[in-house]
């Protein structure tokens, strides 16, 4: 409904269509599945004391890995844009990186940065960092969650990419 909560709206049209039984949209709805607690880089829990939904819709979406995979694949693999909706999404301009560009709340990642075209976004909260991407090559989507500030996904994402892209 126009106008009305966006919790509901992307629980019917995104997450139920999908069937992404182990994510919630945080401050609308109650959280679904196991929550791993976040961690600062002094190893204070701050699982209770930071409230994602302050970002609202950037960043009150909380998931599993699995959720995430199921989600980029469905996304970045047609099922959920009509082409149209998909091309101007993936419309990208240059963000002065060498091989990353961005769209409409999607990175691509050119080979000379991801050993194959990849396509997704990144997302941090105090305690919370995590990495999804989609490799439309190898139509598979890898997913890095690390639960502390002192730690980052990128190792995990880089050790995935090698094993998918086969080098």
């Amino acid at each position: 409904m126009p106008g009305g909560p966006i919790g509901p709206e992307v629980r019917t049209r995104l997450l139920d269509e999908e069937k992404l039984s182990s994510t919630s949209f945080e401050g609308e709805e109650p959280i679904v599945g196991e929550l791993a607690h976040g961690f600062t880089k002094t190893k204070v829990d701050v699982t209770t004391s930071f409230d994602p939904s302050w970002a609202w819709a950037a960043g009150s979406v909380i998931s599993s890995a699995g959720d995430l995979a199921t989600w980029a694949t469905a996304l970045y693999g047609g099922a959920v844009l009509d082409q149209a909706s998909m091309d101007e999404m993936m419309e990208t301009v240059d963000t002065g990186v060498a091989g990353i560009h961005y769209g409409l709340g999607v990175f691509k990642m050119d080979p000379s940065v991801a050993l194959t075209t990849a396509w997704g976004h990144m997302g941090d909260i105090p305690g919370y960092h995590t990495q999804m991407f989609y490799l439309p090559a190898q139509k598979s989507a890898i997913v890095s969650i690390v639960n502390s500030d002192a730690a980052s996904p990128n190792d995990i994402t880089v050790n995935g990419l090698y094993i998918l892209v086969d080098r």
